[in-house]
Formats: structure tokens, C-alpha cells, sequence
């Protein structure tokens, strides 16, 4: 037996049968299975740790060959199940939360899955995914690049952010990512990277929210959020009450037969190096906005397409299976805000119309990997419409 709280079953199993060689089958394959899964994590642990030390971590070289070079030639996973979930993304479907053991130790960062979740609702498997992508993105926000924005506020709902802004204040931020979309919001998840305030608290309490998550909350704070008992409430204790950057990790997803493994990051352009390709060039306030809606960019699912303005989205046209749709779509979502507005695009527009509806939706400037065969007819088009145009020949596809 591996685990000693389960000796007293055991000797209770054995005197009741009269020896240990009585006790019968089923007990004794639960015991074979219980010590068979232990060692097996054993195993991957110290796999694991050798890899590390050996090979080294393939999320630490910022070299892409390198990061390659250093996958382990056998990829071993190892869980514990944390609690079954009352069902999967559907009724039909069983679900279980499992947690990896670096997450579980004492000195590790909070993560999601060891998050305090208060409220009168328990997490759903759709709470954790989409909470997972909101907490993703919230990160990827929480930097040092904006000084004079340092408060992060991202709205998410089904994997894909209605809204996402930086504000000198908190309430700024949140005000900001929830006008981007006001009716996607509704039954959304809302992740905040600093100390939930008093004042953030109270907008809050008109909205229907699934999930609200921040590194800590303020006591006054705490006592509004709590008080609409369907809300799931998260704390990520964090250091100095701001949710960590999110760092390179090693990524993994299964596939029929097999896994796909990849490093992910939020994207890491050399905005020096991005060439202006149009007659009209973007001022100093565009590019900065332009590094803001890549960073948010990289978190929609593909096809995507961002307005921004300034440190703020105003409309999102995510996973459209046509790039020109995704523009449409973020432009209806932006209504007049449109107008004077960034377009961000996870990957080249294969075609001028993209260019046509941004045009006539009153975007003003456009920034994109490039790489179309067709770049020249695009150019054409942008430099006819009068709208500056970056290349940064770095993909943003999420899929």
C-alpha cells in the first residue's frame, strides 16, 4: 500500500478474511492500481527534474530551434484529480479537474486550478476554460510596458475577449473594456491584474458576471462582490497584489492518436524592425496603440480582427472562418467608434476587400503580419484610402 491512510482498511480487510493471502481480489487490484499510479508520478517527477537539469527547460531559450531541441523525446503527463465537476462542457459529457504537483507545492505561484474560489456557485468545466483564457490574457497585460495604464481589466466570454483595456485607474480600465462590447458581457468571466477596489466593486454590481477574478480584493470590495451568490469569486494571490506577466510556457494539446506540443507566449514583435508599407505613416500614439491590440490579438481565436484606441478595444470580430468577416464584424461591434480607429489582424489579408470594409468602417490605420501574394493589391488599396499600414511579419493565429 502507498498511502498510509488507507492501513487501517487494509488490516481490517485482513483480519476479517483471516490472513492476508484471503483478502479478496478487488481490494487487492485497488491497492496494485493505487501503487502502480504512485510510482508512475514518481517516475515522471523525477523525469521531469533530469530533463531540467540536463536538457533545460524548452520555454527558456528564446530561440525557437532551441526550444525544439530541448522537447523530451517522451512527453510524460502527470495529474492528480483534484474533484470531479458536475459535467463537462455539456450535460452528456463527465468532467474532472486535475492538478499538476508543482502547482500543488507550497512555494509555487498561484494558478487558476489552485485559486480560492469563493461564492455560492462551484467552478464549471466552461468556468475553468474560459477563466483559463481570461487569466491568459489578463497577464499578458500586466506589464511594465504602459506605465501610466498599469490597471488591466479583461472581459471574456466562450474563449474570446469582448473587451480588454488598460487605465490609469481601475475603474477606467473596467469602464473602458466593458463599452467595447456591453452585450457580450452579459454571463461573461472578468479578470482584473491588481487589488479589486471599492469603486470597481460597486459598477460591477448591475452586471451578470459567471467568474470574477484578481490577485486580492479590497475589504469593502469583498463584502459587494460577495453579495449576488451566483458569482464564482477567485483570488490568485499574487506578489504585491498584480498578477504576474505571463511567462513562455510549454504548451500542450491533444489531437486523435497523439499531442501537439508547442511554446506559447504573448507575441514578442521588434516593433524597430516593423516596416511602414503605405504612403501614409503611423505617429508615434498609432504604433502605441498598434503594440497594445497585438498583445490582445494573440489571445482571440482565428480569424481575428482588433479595433483599438488608444489602451482599449472597441470592437472584436473573433474565429470567423474569413478574415473579411472577422472585419465586419468588429467594426458592427465598434459602431461609432470605429471611426478613427487601429485594426489589428492576427494574420495578412489574402485579399483587398478586408481593406475596403476597414476603409469604409473608418479605420485610419492597420497593422498586420503581411505575406500575401497579394500585399501589392492590398498596399494599393490602403495608400487609395489614405490608411497607414505596418507590417511586423510576426503571426498572431490562436486556434
Amino acid at each position: 500500500a502507498s498511502n498510509p491512510t488507507s492501513y487501517p482498511k487494509i488490516l481490517s480487510a485482513i483480519e476479517l478474511a483471516g490472513s492476508a493471502e484471503a483478502v479478496g481480489l478487488e481490494l487487492r487490484q485497488q491497492l496494485a492500481l493505487t501503487a502502480f499510479e504512485h510510482t508512475a508520478a514518481y517516475d515522471c517527477a523525477i523525469t521531469d527534474e533530469l530533463c531540467q537539469r540536463w536538457i533545460g527547460p524548452p520555454a527558456e531559450p528564446d530561440d525557437v530551434t532551441e526550444q525544439a531541441a530541448r522537447f523530451p523525446e517522451q512527453l510524460l503527463v502527470s495529474a492528480k484529480r483534484h474533484h470531479l465537476l458536475r459535467y463537462g462542457e455539456n450535460s452528456h459529457q463527465a468532467a474532472a479537474l486535475f492538478i499538476e504537483p508543482l502547482a500543488s507545492a507550497a512555494e509555487s505561484p498561484a494558478t487558476l486550478v489552485t485559486a480560492e474560489v469563493e461564492g455560492g456557485k462551484a467552478m464549471s468545466y466552461n468556468n475553468y476554460a474560459d477563466a483559463d483564457a481570461c487569466l491568459r490574457l489578463c497577464r499578458a497585460l500586466s506589464s511594465d510596458e504602459w506605465p501610466t495604464t498599469p490597471h488591466a481589466c479583461v472581459i471574456l466570454k466562450h474563449n474570446n475577449p469582448c473587451g480588454a483595456a488598460l487605465g490609469a485607474t481601475q475603474i477606467e480600465a473596467f469602464e473602458a473594456a466593458l463599452a467595447s462590447d456591453t452585450e457580450s458581457a452579459f454571463g461573461s468571466i472578468i479578470c482584473f491584474n491588481r487589488q479589486l477596489d471599492l469603486v470597481t466593486a460597486q459598477a460591477l454590481v448591475p452586471l451578470f458576471i459567471e467568474v470574477l477574478i484578481a490577485p486580492a480584493y479590497n475589504a469593502e470590495a469583498k463584502k459587494v462582490v460577495m453579495e449576488k451568490k451566483k458569482r464564482r469569486i477567485l483570488t490568485l494571490s499574487s506578489p504585491d497584489d498584480r498578477l504576474e506577466f505571463q511567462p513562455r510556457a510549454v504548451v500542450r494539446k491533444q489531437i486523435d492518436g497523439g499531442w501537439l506540443v508547442q511554446t506559447e507566449e504573448p507575441p514578442v514583435i521588434d516593433w524597430e524592425k516593423a516596416k511602414v508599407v503605405t504612403e501614409a505613416k503611423p505617429s508615434e500614439a498609432e504604433i502605441a496603440s498598434m503594440k497594445f491590440g497585438a498583445r490582445v490579438c494573440e489571445q482571440v481565436k482565428s480569424n481575428a480582427i482588433v479595433l483599438v484606441k488608444g489602451t482599449r478595444t472597441v470592437g472584436i470580430g473573433p474565429g470567423q472562418t474569413s478574415r473579411v468577416e472577422a472585419v465586419r464584424t468588429a467594426i458592427r461591434r465598434a459602431g461609432d467608434e470605429a471611426q478613427g480607429s487601429i485594426l489589428v489582424s492576427d494574420a495578412f489579408f489574402p485579399f483587398k476587400d478586408g481593406i475596403e470594409q476597414a476603409a469604409e468602417g473608418g479605420v485610419v490605420a492597420i497593422v498586420q503580419p503581411g505575406g500575401s501574394i497579394r500585399d501589392g493589391e492590398v498596399i494599393e488599396e490602403a495608400n487609395a484610402r489614405g490608411i497607414t499600414m505596418l507590417f511586423t511579419g510576426h503571426r498572431l493565429f490562436r486556434h
